[in-house]
């Protein structure tokens, strides 16, 4: 799963890998897509404003699920297994 795949972010944040990609994605100029812009726009508030929010985690698994992040062109979805991994989607 993790073929050529980005390293974004190191397990040393832990619960605040959330709150950081969202803050560092809203000031990035890639393209993001999977979400409708209302969903997209509320989970990553949600996430930029920290654990403390009731709905983090919630908001959390739901830009792990669909958001879609477009680099050059090529596709790629989020993995989160402590650390933060970008992984290109394959085209079928």
């Amino acid at each position: 799963m993790l073929e050529n795949a980005t390293r974004l972010l190191s397990d040393q944040w832990g619960e605040h890998v959330p709150q950081i990609f969202a803050r560092e994605i809203a000031t990035s100029g890639v393209a993001l897509s999977g979400l409708t812009e209302e969903n997209l726009a509320d989970c990553l508030a949600i996430c930029r404003l920290g654990i403390d929010q009731k709905l983090y985690w919630d908001a959390w698994r739901h830009l792990l699920k669909w958001l879609e992040v477009d680099i050059d062109g090529q596709k790629h979805c989020l993995y989160h297994d402590g650390e933060l991994w970008l992984v290109p989607i394959k085209k079928a």
